[in-house]
């Protein structure tokens, strides 16, 4: 794996080498974007546990929402809908957020 020239599977930010491990499928992941799947679904991180913005459609799925290394806050690079998986009282202010409201 030669993560200088790769992205973190889960949240699409660069890998460094000392934040770089594998999935359950092989792809490059950051060690914190993977523990944090692993945690919240108390089992594998994959791709079917990953975090989706429930308004953006891509590919015939809804869009992957990135998160920091941390993996606190997941935002969609589309429409900007923000989510806290670990924070349940957490309400998203986004203009679709907003207007459901």
């Amino acid at each position: 794996m030669d993560v200088n020239s790769s992205n973190c599977a889960i949240c699409s930010r660069p890998l460094t080498a000392d934040a770089a491990v594998t999935d359950d499928h092989g792809r490059p992941v950051h060690e914190k974007c993977y523990a944090f799947l692993v945690k919240m679904k108390g089992g594998k991180a994959d791709d079917a546990h990953a975090v989706r913005c429930p308004y953006c459609v891509e590919d015939k799925k809804f869009k992957l929402m990135t998160a920091p290394a941390d993996g606190e806050l997941f935002l969609c690079p589309t429409c900007g809908h923000a989510a806290m998986p670990g924070q349940p009282s957490y309400r998203c202010n986004c203009s679709r957020c907003a207007a459901l409201a």
